[in-house]
């Protein structure tokens, strides 16, 4: 893990830093309190905003690697990890809770919360899992591929308007309403000109100009 300050890289491992217990992390998140929670290879770790301490949490001593997370309107996380499927913990409580029964498939790949509270996961296989866990509701929503034999793989999610999500793809950017579940390809002038993107990340500009990381086409704003 490394932290910059503005002027200088720090580096952060598990031999120079009590708390941090692993050194692959793959995702990272900030809670409404300004902690920062890292999915590590072994467990869930936190960095708290006041002390400047870390400290990591998991189920049980075995490998619990987890991929990605996501914080809920409650600021519990959702995990999805490597090899055990999906997992909420329960802050407050200090309490992992295995989601398993919720989805179709334990290999997931991305996990994100809208803001209305919907959990969106996407997996290896071609299509998305919506769930409401107000009302239990779970909706498949099926990607349409552009490239006649290729799945459509998820990578990043983001939130774009109240009743919207941007999808990062392996071939380019979708639209999807969270109402009605309706996708659409976007920015399809990009595949035109540069070629299919793998897009790894979406982020938004001060002047809501858009940058688009992919993995075979650098930065695209």
């Amino acid at each position: 893990l490394n932290r910059f300050d503005g002027k200088v890289f720090e580096v952060k491992n598990s031999d120079n830093t009590p708390g941090l217990t692993n050194n692959y992390i793959h995702a990272g998140i900030q809670d409404n309190k300004g902690n920062l929670w890292f999915g590590t290879g072994n467990g869930l770790t936190k960095l708290d905003g006041k002390m400047d301490r870390f400290e990591t949490y998991r189920p049980f001593k075995e490998n619990f690697s987890i991929e990605d997370l996501s914080l809920d309107k409650e600021n519990d996380l959702w995990l999805v990890t490597s090899n055990l499927g999906i997992w909420k913990y329960e802050v407050k409580k200090d309490k992992f809770v295995n989601k398993n029964s919720i989805f179709t498939t334990r290999q997931g790949r991305k996990i994100f919360i809208t803001e209305s509270g919907q959990i969106i996961l996407s997996s290896d296989e071609p299509k998305l899992q919506v769930f409401n866990e107000e009302t239990g509701q779970l909706v498949n929503v099926q990607l349409e591929s552009k490239v006649k034999g290729l799945p459509v793989k998820v990578n990043f999610i983001t939130q774009v308007e109240s009743n919207y999500v941007y999808l990062g793809t392996n071939q380019g950017v979708y639209l999807m309403n969270t109402k009605n579940f309706q996708t659409k390809s976007v920015f399809e002038r990009l595949d035109n000109q540069v070629g299919l993107l793998n897009v790894t990340g979406i982020i938004f500009g001060q002047e809501q100009e858009i940058y688009i990381s992919t993995s075979n086409n650098g930065l695209i704003a």
